[in-house]
């Protein structure tokens, strides 16, 4: 028995989801979808061209290539209760997609930093996926993540001490207190083959 979430990421890799484009212009859903795009590509620019820490300036300057040209896309929904990257089918060359929860923009309004930490987190694993390690190195992939992660909130809570975080982003620190120069994160960084748009 496939459980109602696994059912809807694979609705939509099927493509039995419909495209934004395609839906009436009236329709709340598009309006919807499209300021959740819009939110999204305004995250990731920021992240790659204004955000001062190099390496989450690279790492995201890749997300916003394969995102753009749609190596990765991006899709409203299914029921995913964070931004989350779903694969399917072939696990040597998977189809993969970051779904935005419906209520993103709820949550963005509510907690921008943790969702602008969610952004990196799941940018990372939208690398691993250009240079096909995402699916080998599962554990390793999380790793990196949590890495980026605790980069970006590093220059967080230096331009703003009084920020409180949350439980996981407390974890996320503790684990990686100096960001992509813990100790932990020594052996998870690699560089990622360069951008090429496919043809």
């Amino acid at each position: 028995m496939i459980d109602p979430l696994h059912a809807q990421v694979i609705s939509a890799f099927l493509g039995e989801s419909q495209h934004v484009e395609a839906l009436p212009e009236n329709d709340p859903v598009k309006g919807q979808a499209l300021l959740m795009g819009d939110t999204f590509t305004r995250g990731v620019d920021y992240l790659r061209s204004v955000f001062p820490r190099p390496g989450i300036r690279q790492l995201m300057g890749l997300v916003w290539d394969i995102v753009g040209h749609k190596i990765v896309p991006v899709a409203l929904g299914p029921e995913v209760p964070s931004v989350s990257l779903a694969l399917y089918g072939n696990p040597v060359i998977p189809q993969t997609a970051v779904f935005l929860p419906k209520n993103w923009l709820e949550e963005v309004r509510r907690d921008p930093v943790l969702q602008m930490g969610a952004l990196v987190f799941v940018g990372s694993q939208v690398v691993d996926v250009y240079n096909h390690r995402l699916v080998d190195e599962g554990p390793s992939s999380i790793k990196r993540a949590r890495a980026y992660e605790a980069e970006f909130l590093l220059h967080t809570r230096k331009v703003s001490p009084n920020l409180s975080f949350n439980e996981y982003q407390q974890r996320v620190m503790a684990e990686y207190p100096r960001g992509l120069q813990s100790e932990a994160a020594q052996g998870l960084l690699y560089t990622s083959r360069s951008f090429s748009a496919p043809s």
